[in-house]
């Protein structure tokens, strides 16, 4: 109906609701906070578990990659992405990362 009444939004507004809507899955998943840094993306889980970030990791073969010092975090490489690719690829990424078992 939004779309009917007043046309297409303009492109600064699908990407506030693109980013919004990343970071809501990232909250449903978890993820406290979720960075986009250089040529990747970070995300911060609430409660960091080595064992389901290194299982994520795994599944996207060296695209995603683990940091456990610090504050934990893993991250999503983009370099020579799109930001509607990236955008994608976080949103996939969230999902499967909800999904993933935390148990050995």
């Amino acid at each position: 109906e939004l779309l009917d009444r007043y046309g297409e939004p303009p492109k600064p507004v699908c990407n506030i609701l693109t980013i919004s809507h990343i970071r809501a899955l990232g909250a449903r998943a978890g993820i406290s906070k979720i960075v986009s840094k250089g040529s990747g993306v970070l995300f911060y889980p609430e409660t960091p578990s080595a064992i389901k970030m290194t299982r994520l990791a795994a599944q996207y073969s060296g695209k995603v990659m683990v940091t456990l010092s610090g504050a934990p975090y893993f991250s999503l490489r983009t370099a020579g992405n799109s930001p509607s690719k990236t955008a994608k690829e976080c949103v996939l990424l969230l999902e499967k990362y909800a999904q993933t078992e935390e148990t050995l």
